[in-house]
């Protein structure tokens, strides 16, 4: 009799290693899934982020070519017409301003939101009286309105009221929320600015009685490359500064706010804090 034998004892060892080693391999497919399943919504969101600045780009590259193909035709028809009557010239001119300092807005808007996304902004604060402050903005403003017969009303206390600010970075903050109301406000609308003096700060009310934003844009306004869905599909370049108005007034320690009823207005709510203690050699008067 010829018997061959083979000894098995390794097999089996390894066999039992495999089986201890079992329990743990399920438990790091489990935890495999679960990574998978939370890192489904970063891609989601990065997707649709993507989605918006390919939008975003489309939208703004169209303003570019139109603002630029107006500047250029207006221009080409002064250049190539000698005898084009002076009046004509005027008007001619002046849209070519108007639509130079448009488009030179928007270029704005997005260097700034550029400079938000790199953390670039600086703000550098001083104490200065806030009502003084509104009253240049709306002065600024005021021609703007009367062209579209808009009523503007600035109610504040009578007392002042000194906040430690950025200056130049508060004046574009309440210069686009206030100029953005005046814009998306009808003819013979109306806006409103109100200062209210509370005990440890200072609450600014922007109102109008425009078209107001759709009620499923209020979430993203604040997000970069997020467009308002506007009737006709305009773009706005005010839509481009909203993100730098968020980022400026979290820098102070602020809060923005907003409230829209579609087809009534739109009302935004500025908190900053106000400054405690004022000594004379501080203070800057507007």
């Amino acid at each position: 009799m010829i018997s061959i034998c083979k000894d098995l004892s390794e097999n089996f060892k390894y066999s039992s290693e495999l089986q201890k080693l079992k329990p743990k391999l399920i438990e790091t497919d489990r935890l495999l899934l679960i990574e998978r399943a939370r890192t489904k919504p970063q891609k989601t969101m990065i997707d649709e982020l993507n989605r918006l600045k390919n939008e975003f780009i489309s939208n703004i590259s169209h303003e570019f070519r139109t603002t630029l193909a107006s500047i250029i035709g207006f221009s080409e028809t002064i250049e190539s017409d000698p005898n084009l009557p002076s009046e004509m010239k005027r008007e001619f001119n002046g849209l070519i301003m108007s639509e130079g300092k448009r488009l030179a807005k928007i270029i704005n808007d997005v260097l700034d939101a550029s400079r938000v996304e790199d953390g670039k902004i600086a703000i550098n604060k001083t104490i200065l009286d806030l009502s003084n402050l509104l009253q240049e903005v709306v002065d600024a403003n005021s021609q703007l309105a009367l062209a579209k017969k808009i009523i503007i009303s600035f109610d504040h206390p009578p007392e002042q009221i000194f906040i430690e600010l950025d200056r130049e970075s508060i004046y574009r903050v309440f210069n686009a929320l206030l100029n953005n109301a005046i814009k998306f406000t009808g003819d013979n609308g109306r806006v409103k600015i109100v200062v209210n003096n509370l005990f440890r700060e200072v609450e600014i009310i922007i109102s109008d009685t425009g078209i107001g934003i759709p009620e499923g844009d209020l979430p993203y306004i604040f997000q970069k490359f997020y467009r308002i869905s506007r009737p006709r599909g305009e773009f706005s370049e005010s839509e481009v500064g909203l993100v730098f108005v968020k980022h400026i007034i979290d820098l102070h320690k602020g809060l923005i706010t907003v409230q829209t009823e579609l087809g009534s207005g739109t009302t935004f709510l500025v908190k900053l804090s106000k400054t405690s203690k004022i000594e004379k050699n501080e203070v800057t008067f507007e």
